[in-house]
């Protein structure tokens, strides 16, 4: 016997599709992006040399423009071979190499290389290095003669090779044992005596430099970069670059905007030796296609995933951390009393980690933060938020709740963190950059009231995640937001506060939900005789209910079927429904889902459970057999007023077109 069975087929024309999976977003790598907005999301190392009579003296500099844009550190470095002191000789250009392991110095006149491995110090301030002889490879090493040439630039390749050049030539660095072994450089030290240049043409040299670049618009133009020498890109878009015969350095953004002049000091006291200031560089995020990704992998993500995922808004924008002073400094922190917890001191004042958004919870711990210890940190959006946004602060704790709903809740659970979250409005609302004036005497506006649970008594951010509606705050509206502050208010006295008081994880702002469309948070599946509509459970959070008007809707599932038209208790049972257009075939009906049990008798349906992370509702349709489209307009209630109306979205329209298949 032949059974045949209809099956109902739904496809969804929109502007966006509905079928949107939450648990596995694309991750935001800066290397797959514009290289402008490039950030180092580990602790950068800058390094520098100073020319004494015909010798280099290198130095390795402790700056960070977060803490103090005005000072800069210096501490020499000692550098040997197997006990025996190296000093170098003056001049020469100097780069990281890909892994970051390594600092290369390349000395094309006297024909040398010096390869430091300034991960394993031998000791304080002192590092083991090696002196390579470099060398032409004419004919596949057969003919070999030494490199005698001025060298003006060196950077690294797509393919993670270093290029050495100058106005005339390019080359490629490679080596006797594997030429294979390209990023690799500890391999240089193993049994290799000398290092092979092989020249290359204009197209295997990166064109996408933003150092080069720099350097072409800007050097001659700019007073301030008079007799500058080196440069070297650091965090959020800058660089820091050295200048012949004084004791500063410069701090520009990358497209040419003067910042600041941090003053070098050795110790306590302001740098009194020679200031013939040449090379400066910093470890890297370098750009060679994403080749060398499992080396990266947890430090080039500006989202880790992880079992909270469901926490992150499909439109987020994330902040960027511009200023960090924590109350207790790392070689303060006497009093460190890690509980379960294999984050370093170095790793949690690594004040990058605020600018990854780590997604990780219950399964497996979030290790991106840093400590606020008692301090403040102040983070900039690129983009203009306003008050139809909402405020996400996440704080790391490792507790099995994402969020607490009130006071006692986030008290009672064993760490209690908090910090007080504050936007600022007016004049220096939209500066490009950190100044005094900003800081100290900036309009920052307190979101105390804003918090998701300030009627439960929660003001502050607390453990793991917080969100402040910015729409609660009259005095935001009509105002752009892009600076946020945010100061550790936890007791260090507490467990908490000898960990470090308040993790910052990420703060991100996104397009209020109730402010916005449903396009994003609804998916449609065939049932039998009509549509089934889900939607992720935390969209709830925001929102009070759902309405839909549905076309060709049996009418017994309408608000209008059971609506107590007469106000007497009685539901009365009307007819309600309506075509849309006066050609269209089908009447349609409304629907309204309440998130409250209270609401249900008026003819409000409730949403059932489809899983652990989604919820739903059944549409039944009138018509489910015959051909054509059904339109399905949807928007959300941001409230419900009592006294008989609601405040919604916009409209969303939804086409549903059928199709009658018969299977076997």
């Amino acid at each position: 016997m032949i059974k045949t069975s209809t099956l109902l087929l739904l496809v969804i024309v929109g502007l966006l599709s509905c079928n949107q999976t939450f648990d596995e977003p694309g991750l935001f790598n800066p290397l797959d992006k514009d290289p402008t907005g490039l950030s180092m999301p580990f602790a950068q190392r800058h390094f520098i040399l100073n020319t004494v009579n015909h010798n280099s003296d290198l130095y390795e500099i402790e700056f960070d423009a977060k803490r103090d844009m005005h000072k800069a550190h210096l501490s020499p470095i000692q550098l040997e071979n197997n006990g025996e002191e190296i000093i170098l000789p003056k001049g020469g250009k100097m780069i990281t190499d890909p892994t970051n392991q390594y600092l290369i110095l390349f000395f094309g006149e006297l024909s040398k290389m010096f390869i430091i491995n300034i991960e394993q110090p031998q000791r304080n301030n002192t590092y083991q290095t090696a002196s390579l002889p470099l060398q032409y490879d004419q004919n596949n090493s057969t003919n070999l003669s030494d490199f005698r040439e001025k060298i003006t630039h060196v950077e690294v390749d797509n393919q993670g090779y270093f290029l050495i050049g100058n106005d005339h030539h390019t080359y490629r660095v490679v080596n006797t044992l594997d030429e294979s072994t390209k990023r690799n450089n500890h391999l240089w030290g193993k049994n290799i005596d000398v290092a092979l240049l092989q020249k290359v043409t204009e197209k295997d040299v990166p064109n996408n430099n933003i150092k080069k670049s720099f350097v072409e618009e800007h050097f001659s133009s700019q007073p301030k970069l008079k007799n500058a020498r080196g440069l070297t890109l650091i965090d959020n878009n800058q660089l820091l670059i050295t200048h012949h015969h004084s004791s500063k350095l410069s701090l520009w953004d990358h497209q040419g905007n003067f910042i600041s002049f941090p003053k070098m000091y050795q110790g306590k006291k302001s740098f009194k030796g020679t200031n013939r200031w040449g090379e400066i560089t910093s470890t890297q995020i370098l750009n060679y296609n994403n080749q060398f990704d499992n080396y990266f992998e947890d430090i080039t993500q500006r989202e880790i995933r992880g079992d909270w995922i469901d926490l992150r808004q499909d439109n987020s924008q994330y902040a960027n951390i511009k200023y960090f002073k924590p109350a207790i400094e790392k070689h303060e922190m006497q009093r460190f009393d890690p509980i379960e917890d294999n984050v370093n001191l170095t790793a949690r004042f690594n004040s990058e980690n605020a600018n990854i958004a780590d997604y990780k919870g219950d399964n497996e711990k979030p290790m991106k933060f840093v400590n606020l210890s008692g301090g403040v940190g102040i983070l900039k959006f690129d983009e203009p938020i306003t008050s139809n946004h909402t405020l996400q602060v996440a704080e790391t704790s490792w507790d099995k709740s994402k969020e607490y709903t009130s006071i006692s809740e986030a008290k009672n659970n064993g760490w209690y963190e908090q910090a007080q979250v504050f936007v600022l409005i007016g004049k220096h609302a939209n500066d490009d950059f950190l100044n005094k004036e900003l800081i100290e005497k900036g309009n920052w506006i307190a979101l105390n009231k804003a918090h998701k649970y300030h009627h439960n008594g929660i003001e502050y951010a607390v453990n793991n995640n917080n969100f402040f509606d910015l729409s609660k705050l009259k005095e935001l509206r009509g105002h752009e937001i892009q600076w946020v502050k945010i100061v550790d208010t936890t007791d260090l006295d507490t467990k908490a506060g000898k960990n470090g008081g308040f993790d910052l994880n990420f703060i991100a702002a996104f397009e209020t939900i109730n402010c916005t469309t449903t396009d994003h948070y609804l998916t449609y599946y065939p049932i039998d005789g009509g549509i089934r509509i889900s939607w992720p459970k935390y969209y709830q959070n925001n929102i009070q209910g759902l309405e839909f008007w549905v076309e060709d809707i049996i009418k017994e599932e309408t608000v209008s079927y059971k609506r107590d038209k007469n106000r007497d208790g009685i539901i009365d049972l009307l007819d309600e429904r309506v075509k849309a257009w006066k050609e269209a075939p089908y009447k349609g009906g409304r629907v309204v889902v309440t998130f409250h049990n209270k609401m249900d008798n008026a003819g409000y349906i409730q949403p059932q459970s489809l899983n652990k992370k989604m919820n739903y509702i059944d549409i039944h349709l009138e018509h489910p057999n015959e051909f054509g489209g059904r339109k399905i307009y949807s928007k959300s209630i941001c409230s419900f007023w009592f006294t008989g109306g609601s405040e919604y979205s916009r409209n969303t329209v939804k086409e549903v077109l059928y199709q009658l298949n018969s299977t076997k």
